[in-house]
């Protein structure tokens, strides 16, 4: 899992998305709880958004030439 809770300790530990299992792991997880009501699933969703974002950035960025003037 992207996100560990300790219930315990009340307290998240986040993995950094390294690989594109991480990554998938990551987007079905957001899949699922996209539209959650819950407190702990929205700010979950929301961690999973940036890490998901900030993966796809490192990744699959999209290399934009500027034309060239006549």
């Amino acid at each position: 899992s992207i996100i560990k809770r300790d219930k315990m300790k009340n307290e998240s530990k986040i993995k950094t998305l390294k690989t594109k299992k991480d990554y998938r792991t990551a987007l079905s997880r957001f899949q699922k709880i996209f539209q959650a009501t819950d407190t702990k699933e929205s700010e979950e969703a929301d961690v999973l958004a940036r890490l998901i974002k900030e993966y796809e950035d490192k990744h699959y960025s999209l290399k934009i030439k500027k034309p060239k003037q006549a």
